[in-house]
């Protein structure tokens, strides 16, 4: 990149040195100055324009690290805003300081599980301009989203849309624990399965303990092979600390495209849900044992869909 930006300089300032030359035979070098001028603008739009397009996929070392310390990285370098982060497989990465980059997305490895760890330390916001995405593959996968800082994204897509290879289920299933986790968009819960055979990829958050709150859908979306019987999406705040808030502003809070199983279990110890939505939004109860407590703060209005259990009513 610097040395494709030194040829265009050299190539601009010998252009002009050129014809401030030619102009300068015929009449004072001061009347050439408008052009350098001109020149020198369309160059500093250029540059700018460069660096704003220019971005890379950065891939995390085996073992991870702190995200400002190049050591961390493959190739040394530490992902800017423009780039795509990918953490390899069973690494570690801890934002030790505010970062902005493109997108994340967690990867399998060849044979066994896949895992991953994204750990935000307090005070400290990471900022992804599009999405987090957790792969899917033919073995169980386990993510983590942890730490005491702010996560934020455009989205998070917990299993990608790739058909399954192999005959038996497994689990995509991402653990968050951060103290503060923002979703503007969806959270999508992809459930793919093979066509002809038994084998599916099921999707499931573990909403452990801080508050994610979600601007969009929390979005259960079956391929066309799925079924009621193989393939299942799950959100749940039952485990770990199972204090979490999950805080739902969209005017869609949940729903589901193709068939298959869906479980929302939002019964933990000290889980709380909150539909806090600025338009009329329909409460989740289909498939919920019960709700821990409930809360509703939309002057808009808020319906059940279906009965439900409540430890806790909050309006």
């Amino acid at each position: 990149m610097q040395l494709f930006l030194k040829v265009m300089l050299d190539l601009f300032y010998n252009k002009s040195l050129n014809h401030i030359r030619l102009k300068s035979k015929v009449q004072n070098n001061s009347d050439a100055l408008p052009f350098l001028f001109k020149c020198a603008a369309v160059l500093l739009l250029f540059i700018l324009t460069g660096y704003a397009s220019y971005s890379a996929t950065i891939t995390s070392t085996a073992s991870g690290g702190n995200w400002s310390a190049t050591g961390s990285w493959s190739g040394g370098v530490v992902p800017t805003s423009a780039d795509d982060v990918v953490i390899a497989n069973g690494a570690t990465i801890t934002v030790d300081n505010n970062f902005t980059c493109n997108s994340v997305s967690f990867t399998t490895g060849a044979s066994g599980s896949g895992a991953g760890t994204l750990t935000v330390n307090s005070g400290f916001q990471l900022s992804v301009t599009t999405s987090i995405t957790a792969p899917g593959d033919k073995n169980n996968g386990l993510y983590t989203i942890s730490g005491s800082g702010t996560l934020a994204c455009s989205s998070l897509v917990v299993n990608n849309t790739s058909s399954p290879s192999g005959s038996a289920s497994t689990s995509i299933r991402i653990i968050s624990t951060v103290t503060v986790f923002n979703i503007s968009g969806n959270l999508v819960m992809n459930s793919t399965h093979t066509n002809g055979g038994s084998k599916a990829n099921n999707p499931t958050l573990d909403l452990q303990t801080g508050t994610l709150t979600v601007g969009g859908s929390v979005s259960f979306v079956f391929d066309a092979n799925s079924n009621n019987t193989d393939d299942s999406a799950t959100v749940t705040l039952l485990n770990g600390s199972a204090n979490a808030n999950l805080v739902l502003t969209g005017a869609t809070p949940f729903s589901k495209t193709g068939t298959g199983g869906v479980y929302t279990k939002f019964n933990g110890t000290s889980a709380v849900v909150h539909y806090k939505g600025t338009s009329a939004q329909t409460i989740r109860a289909t498939g919920i044992t019960t709700y821990t407590t409930l809360k509703i703060n939309n002057a808009a209005g808020a319906t059940l869909d279906s009965a439900t259990t409540l430890s806790a009513l909050t309006i």
